[in-house]
């Protein structure tokens, strides 16, 4: 028989004190530590200002460490340290979205990174683009001046300084004769010192008695010379002057006479006299030569002089009979005293091209490949065109007939150049635009220069503003003036774009200084036909305080 003990008899209850002492463990805490390994999986990684960061931390801290840490008091050192390591984190998450943002086109700010990206993709950065007018060199003597004679201006003469509107510093101004047979201005120099040498039987004018058919362009006449070297190939000059003029460049060597072109991809073959300009970030500019195989390879060791004018943009826009000089100058052997005198007001001067302006065309321009085979094709590469006095300032391509046999092109176009002030430099201006695109073009295509058309309005607005504001009246006028002025800039409007009152209304109401914006003497969009731009005229602006 079984000697069954009672477990619930106390008298049958044992005690063993070394192994039990009436304290129950528990695994609580040891089942609560993360481990090592699964700690990563606590990071939130979508973080990215400061109080995300310290959220974050502080979570961790309590989730990881709930018996080391537990303080979390605004004045405890440890969140004084949580705050510092926030700091430092939303900082640099910062500059690393800079960092990405400026890798991409769409998204970069700077000027210099957008230059690289576009670098690496063969596009260029415009540089700044000079004003030129109309100008007459005056007998003021009244000296008798036959057929035969030459009127020779040094070229130290050849420069006029005068005062910008714009900023009220000195603007210089270089003096230039026009080709007789179609108004262009010759880069090319009379002489090997710079001096402009006029013919009396082309320029002269008996009845007038002054010199014409002359031009004054905008910016500082400088020169450099050298010599090649001797083993660097492909050889370069560095210009170390900043802002250095689109176009304005020619090279003078024992070789020839060297022209620009957009790359050195373009030369036609290994004798072939051109040279690539690239623009450092203060404009100074890198003169890149050819390798023999594509351009010409100056001969080692020749000397070389490079002429070209520092200066350019919107500050060289001066008003009508500003510039009147007077200047020695050497008529067949004696001296004359002679004035230059500007005859219209300059035009066409440009800052160099704006961040925004590149982003728009580069990517355009990178697709065109140097080719131009759609209508998009013709409309970047129109718009990238420049001389060294201007450029366009608006162009659209539009295909009149499509068959077989090819495209007939109609390109309009807007010149942002005192060009159209004249016919023959205007014809001129369109007959060079028009080689530019021929060697572009599909060989069956026809391409034809076309002036577009601009309607200019007179716009009549009233702004709303409160009545706390009346002591800020002219500085509201003169922001929402300049809303206005940017939405209808020639930048920011196309051929063929229709002028939606309310999208202008809108960007006006972007303004944190007024109520309201009505235009007052348009009620409904205005609409224009393909080869029609709209742009402002005069604008007038009310203000009433509500």
């Amino acid at each position: 028989m079984v000697d069954f003990t009672n477990p619930f008899n106390a008298a049958n209850v044992r005690y063993n004190a070394s192994a039990f002492d009436g304290t129950v463990q528990t695994d609580l805490q040891k089942l609560g530590t993360v481990q090592e390994s699964e700690k990563k999986g606590l990071i939130d990684y979508s973080v990215a200002d400061f109080g995300e960061y310290k959220e974050a931390l502080l979570s961790y801290v309590k989730a990881v460490y709930p018996d080391d840490y537990n303080n979390f008091y605004q004045s405890d050192f440890g969140i004084f340290m949580t705050e510092l390591f926030s700091y430092l984190a939303a900082t640099l998450s910062l500059k690393a979205d800079f960092l990405a943002n400026e890798s991409y086109i769409d998204t970069v700010q700077t000027r210099e990174n957008l230059t690289k990206i576009l670098g690496i993709l063969g596009v260029k950065i415009r540089g700044p683009v000079a004003s030129k007018c109309t100008a007459v060199v005056k007998n003021d003597a009244g000296v008798a001046v036959s057929s035969s004679d030459q009127l020779t201006i040094t070229n130290a003469n050849r420069k006029v300084a005068v005062t910008s509107g714009r900023d009220s510093t000195n603007v210089s101004f270089t003096l230039f004769k026009t080709e007789p047979t179609n108004g262009g201005i010759s880069q090319l120099l009379d002489t090997i010192t710079g001096d402009l040498i006029l013919d009396a039987s082309t320029y002269y004018s008996d009845s007038t008695n002054q010199f014409s058919g002359l031009v004054l362009v905008e910016g500082e006449y400088k020169s450099i010379s050298g010599r090649f070297p001797a083993t660097q190939d492909p050889k370069t000059v560095l210009i170390n002057d900043p802002s250095v003029i689109e176009g304005s460049i020619v090279v003078s060597a024992e070789d020839g006479v060297f022209s620009e072109i957009q790359s050195m991809a373009l030369a036609k073959d290994g004798n072939d006299l051109v040279f690539e300009k690239r623009y450092n970030s203060d404009f100074s500019v890198n003169i890149l030569f050819g390798d023999g195989v594509r351009g010409k390879n100056p001969t080692a060791s020749t000397a070389y002089s490079i002429f070209y004018r520092t200066g350019g943009g919107d500050r060289g826009d001066i008003i009508d009979g500003t510039i009147s000089q007077a200047i020695s100058a050497d008529l067949t052997g004696s001296s004359v005293s002679v004035t230059i005198q500007s005859t219209s007001k300059a035009t066409g001067g440009q800052n160099v091209e704006t961040v925004e302006h590149a982003k728009k065309y580069a990517p355009y321009f990178f697709k065109t490949q140097y080719r131009a085979v759609t209508g998009e094709d013709y409309t970047t590469i129109a718009n990238s065109y420049i001389t060294s006095v201007g450029s366009v300032g608006k162009a659209i391509a539009v295909n009149r007939q499509n068959g077989a046999a090819g495209n007939m092109i109609d390109i309009y176009t807007l010149l942002k150049s005192s060009e159209n002030q004249f016919e023959r430099a205007n014809l001129d201006f369109k007959s060079k635009m028009l080689g530019y695109m021929n060697d572009f073009k599909m060989m069956t295509d026809e391409i034809t220069i076309v002036d577009g058309l601009v309607r200019t309005l007179d716009m009549k607005a009233t702004v709303f503003v409160d009545k706390s504001k009346r002591s800020l009246q002219d500085t509201i006028k003169s922001e929402v003036a300049g809303r206005v002025t940017d939405f209808m800039s020639i930048d920011n409007m196309d051929f063929g774009q229709t002028l939606r009152i309310d999208e202008l209304a809108n960007y006006v109401l972007q303004s944190n200084n007024i109520r309201f914006f009505r235009i007052d003497n348009y009620k409904d969009d205005i609409f224009v036909s393909h080869n029609e731009i709209i742009q402002l005229n005069n604008l007038t602006l009310n203000v009433e305080f509500v």
